[in-house]
C-alpha cells in the first residue's frame, strides 16, 4: 500500500475558501477556491451563510483532489483555519445552522457594549483583549437574546465560534470542538486557563452548555466524514500564518494584510502592552504560543470601501498596481475608520474619510491619489501598532509581511522607511495555509522556507509627515467623540 504523502490545508476566510495541497515539506501543488459573500445589511450588521461555507467547504476539497488525481488515503494530515472572532448557533442533532454567521465585522453590539463599560478592565484582565462588540461574547449573547427566553431554546442548541460548526459538519464524529485560540476570541475563555471563565460566562448570561469543548491547535480531532482524512490543527487564520515559514525566527514581527491587517509578535510568556492584544497562536498538550496582537480592521476592507466609494471597476491587484504607478502622493491622507478602528484605539464607528492638506475639496482629487491615500492608510495603522510594541520593549528587530495586499511594494518599502527595520515580503499569499499544514504535519524539521525580498529603511520624509498628520487628526477627533 502507497504511504501517504501530502498534506491538505482548508483556509475559510472573510471572502472566499481555499484549499490547498501541499507535499510533506510545504510545496504547494494544487489550490482550489471558492468565493463566499458578505452581506452588510447596515454600517453594524454584517453576516454570512454558514450552509454556503459548508458547501465551499467541501466543494474546495472535492476540486483539489481532482486536480491532484490523487485518493484521500494519500493525505496524511489536514489542517483547518478559520475566521477567529466569528459565531454562528446550530443544532447539535442535525448540525444544521439555525442563524447567521456574524462576521468578526459585526458591531451589531455596539451599544450594549457601551452600557457595559464598567465591566472592561474585568474582560481585558481575564482575556487579554479589549471590551469590544468585534469578538465573539456579545455577539453569542444577542442570538440567545433575539432567539427566544432561556427556557424556550432548544435542549440541543450549539453556539461559539464559526469553527466549532465547521467541524461538525465536517467530521465522523460531530462532537463540538473548538481550537484554543478561536475559544479565546470568544472573550469568554481565561487566559491562564485556557477554559471558559465562570464569571464571564455569567456576565454574558451564556450557559456553558451551549459551548463547544476546548481543545489544543494541534490535536487529534477526527477524521472528515465523507474522505476519512485526519484532521490533526486547528487554528485562527492569523496566528496560522505564523508557521508558513516553520519554526518561529527571534526577534521578528509578523505582519499579515488580507481583509484585516494584523502585527503580530510572538512569545513565550504572556506580555500585556497597553492597547493591543495578548493573544495565543498555538499550544499543544506541552506548551503553549503567546503574541502581542494589533489588528487594523480597514486592511482589505478599505480598499473593496474605497473602490465602491470611487466607482472603480478593476479588481484589487490591478488597482494596487495602478496606485504603485501614482505613488508617491503628497497631499491627501484618508481616515481609516472602515470597519471601526481596532487597536489601539477601539471605537466602533464607521465614517471614513479623506483629508487634503492643501486645501482643496477631496471630491476633486484623482481617483489613483485617493486610493494611495487608503493604502497609506494602512501602514499608518500598522505602524502604529509596532511603535506601541516597540515601545514597551518588544525586541524587533525585523518585519516580516504577507497576505494577499502584501505583494504591493509601496506596502512593504513603505512600512521600511516609516519603521527604520528591514522588511521581508513574502511572495506566497497562501501563508495561511501553509501555516497550518505545517503544524498539521507536527512541525517537521525539514519545512522549505521561501526566499523573501527585502526592503530596507529609507529616508521618506514626506510619509512621515503624513503619518504624524493621521496620527494627530485622528486622537483629536476621538478625543472630542469621548
Amino acid at each position: 500500500m502507497t504511504s501517504p504523502a501530502y498534506l491538505l490545508a482548508l483556509d475559510q476566510g472573510s471572502q472566499s475558501t481555499r484549499a490547498v495541497l501541499f507535499d510533506q515539506r510545504g510545496r504547494k501543488l494544487h489550490q482550489a477556491s471558492v468565493a463566499i459573500p458578505l452581506i452588510r445589511h447596515d454600517s453594524q450588521r454584517v453576516e454570512q451563510d454558514g450552509k454556503t461555507i459548508i458547501a465551499s467547504l467541501h466543494d474546495c476539497l472535492d476540486q483539489v483532489l481532482q486536480q491532484a488525481g490523487i485518493r484521500a488515503e494519500r493525505i496524511a494530515a489536514l489542517g483547518l483555519t478559520s475566521q477567529r472572532s466569528s459565531v454562528i448557533a446550530w443544532q447539535a442533532d442535525t448540525q444544521q445552522a439555525c442563524s447567521p454567521v456574524l462576521s468578526w465585522q459585526d458591531i451589531r453590539c455596539t451599544h450594549w457594549i457601551k452600557q457595559h463599560q464598567a465591566c472592561a478592565a474585568t474582560v481585558r484582565d481575564k482575556t487579554g483583549l479589549p471590551f469590544s462588540p468585534h469578538y465573539g461574547a456579545s455577539k453569542i449573547h444577542w442570538l440567545l437574546q433575539n432567539a427566544g427566553a432561556d427556557e424556550k431554546l432548544p435542549v440541543n442548541l450549539r453556539i461559539g465560534p464559526v469553527v466549532s460548526f465547521y467541524l461538525s459538519q465536517l467530521l465522523q464524529t460531530p462532537h463540538a470542538l473548538v481550537d484554543t485560540a478561536s475559544a479565546l476570541r470568544t472573550q469568554l475563555v481565561n487566559l491562564d486557563t485556557l477554559d471558559w471563565d465562570p464569571e464571564l460566562l455569567e456576565f454574558f448570561a451564556i450557559p456553558r452548555a451551549l459551548l463547544p469543548d476546548i481543545v489544543p491547535v494541534c490535536h487529534d480531532f477526527g477524521r472528515l466524514a465523507q474522505s476519512g482524512i485526519a484532521v490533526t490543527a486547528v487554528n485562527g487564520d492569523q496566528p496560522a500564518s505564523l508557521f508558513a515559514q516553520g519554526e518561529l525566527p527571534p526577534r521578528t514581527a509578523w505582519v499579515n494584510l488580507g481583509t484585516g491587517g494584523f502585527i503580530q509578535y510572538p512569545c513565550r510568556q504572556q506580555l500585556s502592552v497597553a492597547g493591543l492584544l495578548t493573544s495565543l497562536v498555538h499550544n499543544d498538550a506541552e506548551s503553549r504560543l503567546y503574541a502581542v496582537e494589533g489588528t487594523v480592521n480597514g486592511a482589505g476592507a478599505a480598499l473593496l470601501w474605497a473602490k465602491d466609494h470611487l466607482q472603480l471597476t478593476e479588481q484589487i491587484p490591478e488597482l494596487l498596481e495602478r496606485a504603485e504607478q501614482s505613488y508617491p502622493q503628497t497631499s491627501l491622507i484618508f481616515i481609516n475608520t472602515v470597519a471601526g478602528l481596532g487597536s489601539p484605539w477601539w471605537q466602533p464607528e464607521s465614517n471614513p474619510c479623506w483629508l487634503d492638506l492643501r486645501g482643496s475639496r477631496p471630491e476633486t482629487v484623482p481617483a489613483m491619489v485617493a486610493l494611495v491615500a487608503v493604502c497609506e492608510s494602512i501602514l499608518f495603522m500598522i505602524f502604529t501598532n509596532l511603535k506601541r510594541m516597540l515601545d514597551a520593549g518588544c525586541d524587533i528587530a525585523t518585519l516580516h509581511i504577507s497576505g494577499g495586499l502584501s505583494n504591493a511594494p509601496l506596502f512593504g518599502q513603505g512600512l521600511a522607511d516609516l519603521s527604520g527595520l528591514p522588511v521581508r515580503q513574502f511572495p506566497d499569499t497562501e501563508m495561511t495555509a501553509r501555516g497550518i499544514a505545517f503544524l498539521a504535519a507536527g512541525c517537521p524539521d525539514d519545512w522549505v522556507r521561501d526566499d523573501p525580498q527585502q526592503f530596507n529603511p529609507q529616508p521618506n520624509p514626506g510619509l512621515r509627515q503624513r503619518y504624524d498628520l493621521f496620527r494627530d487628526f485622528l486622537n483629536q477627533h476621538l478625543s472630542q467623540v469621548r
